[in-house]
């Protein structure tokens, strides 16, 4: 029983619902204070003349108002309220009848009534009940001026008046201080709910903020990557290209450190082959090199092709101890790939702890590829060279040895033009001028290939000055023009010689074929040999087993 009375005596709470709660809270509170006032009122019916009479509608009154608490206990409130305002209109509108009209005290309930509805239901319920109160006013005075009434009811007294006003300011503070409370507590949620918003609006810029300046830096690193993959687009020397490359990123990017490895021809390991800091550059110089799939990110990303970062912050940070690089803290690792081939990797390397992240990987390795395409060219452009390179050796020893065997045949293969002939080398004429006489001398090679082939030795009149740099231009140009002529000569005579001696060898060998007859093959072959050769004495010879015919 006591547990049911407290249970009914307070306000019931409904988690998550803080409007609800509220509600209930007022109109508990409400009912509560009816029932007070109703049993009150019992309390000064013996000081009241035929209180009596009024009395009997106290007991539907208490009643109606423990049925709208035990309505708010279940959650029901609207209808608790309609039940409990439509209570109170009827309770004030019989204390009216009976207490002789609207000409006294008792209507001024219908305003506790109205502020009432407006506060548990809304505008709809004031608008009701402001009609029903001016209805009920407008018939009591209909019905008080035609003597209609039932007899009246005296409240004149000290002990009525004031059981009833105190009744009707008791009611109506209640309905005002829950207003108050509820204004102040709405004003609280609108200012809770302010610096929530500010809260969310500081987050927000806070994020705008973050984001643009992420947007501004992946906006200068691709600036800074065409920059970079421009550069290098025009360098074809591979070791030129490295050292570029390397300072181009650290200038451009804002990098502490920047080194380009290269995988070895048993890709093995990733050898660091260009580096743009002091620290890298003594790297470098002792060859530094870092095993691949090992401990290292650089390891990491020529052994799975996939970029790798390390911070010195947060769950998974690294320890830097590289003597040669103590300022660094942040790294990261991007592999060099072309052509589907991993031929290496790009560090790069920060003194900030949070340098580096994953949104940044995705522009960084735009750099990447670039400066591994770049570095592929050269080293495709190096192969070619060195191709060439080792062709035109082979061609220069084959060109070198055609021409000993020429000078071996004619030692003294050369000609002098001297008193408006040219004459050989081994017929020059005696000089006929004095033997002190010094004629300005100009000696060039004649080189084809890089070969030389000889030498031309000019001289100038007696009275002519020395040779002037235009001379000497204009006569190298001719030695050239005389290198590839000579060599076109003997390209030609070594053809010509060629087509003979297949000729020679294509008619023997068809004078050969003409008979089946092996003693005949042979004396054809030894008589063809000795007239188109030319020679003194020939002898052929079969030799079987050690035996000879």
């Amino acid at each position: 029983m006591q547990s049911w009375i407290r249970r009914l005596i307070t306000p019931p709470v409904f988690e998550g619902d803080e409007d609800k709660t509220r509600t209930a809270r007022v109109l508990h509170r409400v009912l509560l204070t009816i029932i007070v006032v109703a049993l009150l009122s019992v309390l000064v019916t013996p000081f009241v003349p035929r209180a009596s009479d009024v009395a009997v509608i106290v007991p539907p009154l208490v009643i109606l108002a423990s049925v709208g608490l035990a309505l708010v206990q279940s959650g029901r409130l609207q209808l608790a309220s309609w039940l409990s305002l439509s209570g109170l209109w009827v309770f004030i509108t019989a204390l009216i009848s009976f207490s002789g009209g609207v000409d006294n005290i008792v209507p001024i309930a219908y305003i506790v009534i109205v502020i009432g509805a407006g506060l548990l239901v809304g505008s709809r319920a004031t608008t009701v009940f402001t009609g029903l109160g001016v209805a009920a006013v407008a018939g009591m005075s209909y019905m008080g001026a035609n003597n209609l009434l039932p007899p009246r009811l005296y409240f004149n007294s000290a002990p009525g008046k004031f059981a009833w006003l105190a009744g009707c300011l008791v009611l109506a503070g209640a309905y005002l201080s829950l207003a108050i409370r509820n204004l102040t507590e709405a004003l609280e949620r609108a200012r809770q709910s302010n610096r929530e918003l500010q809260t969310i609006r500081a987050s927000l810029e806070e994020r705008v903020e973050e984001r643009t300046r992420d947007l501004a830096q992946r906006a200068h690193y691709l600036e800074a990557t065409a920059a970079v993959a421009h550069d290098a687009a025009s360098v074809l020397n591979l070791e030129e290209l490295l050292g570029r490359v390397a300072a181009l990123v650290s200038q451009q990017f804002g990098f502490y450190h920047t080194g380009i490895f290269l995988l070895d021809s048993a890709q093995e390991w990733a050898v660091l082959q260009a580096a743009s800091s002091e620290g890298g550059k003594r790297m470098l110089e002792r060859g530094h090199r870092l095993q691949v799939g090992g401990q290292s990110i650089v390891g990491y990303a020529t052994r799975w092709g996939e970029p790798r970062i390390a911070l010195d912050v947060g769950a998974d940070a690294v320890f830097f101890n590289n003597p040669d690089l103590p300022a660094t803290r942040s790294e990261m690792a991007l592999p060099l790939r072309a052509r589907d081939q991993i031929i290496g990797a790009l560090d790069v390397q920060s003194t900030l702890p949070r340098a580096f992240s994953q949104e940044d990987i995705a522009t960084l390795q735009i750099l990447a590829d670039q400066v591994a395409m770049a570095i592929n060219n050269a080293q495709l452009f190096q192969q070619a060279q060195e191709g060439l390179e080792a062709e035109r050796r082979a061609y220069g020893e084959l060109g070198r040895e055609a021409w000993l065997n020429l000078l071996r045949a004619r030692p003294d293969l050369g000609y002098r033009y001297e008193r408006q002939k040219v004459v050989p080398v081994g017929e020059i004429a005696a000089e006929t001028r004095p033997p002190d006489e010094k004629l300005p001398e100009l000696t060039l090679p004649v080189k084809y290939r890089g070969q030389t082939l000889g030498a031309i030795v000019a001289h100038k009149g007696a009275d002519a000055k020395e040779w002037t740099s235009e001379e000497i231009a204009l006569m190298e140009t001719l030695t050239d023009q005389l290198s590839a002529a000579l060599e076109s000569a003997r390209l030609y005579q070594d053809t010509q010689r060629r087509a003979a001696r297949e000729q020679l060898t294509g008619a023997i060998a068809a004078r050969m074929r003409e008979t089946l007859d092996v003693e005949t093959v042979l004396k054809t072959a030894l008589r063809e040999m000795h007239d188109r050769l030319g020679l003194a004495e020939a002898e052929v010879a079969i030799e079987v087993d050690g035996a000879s015919d």
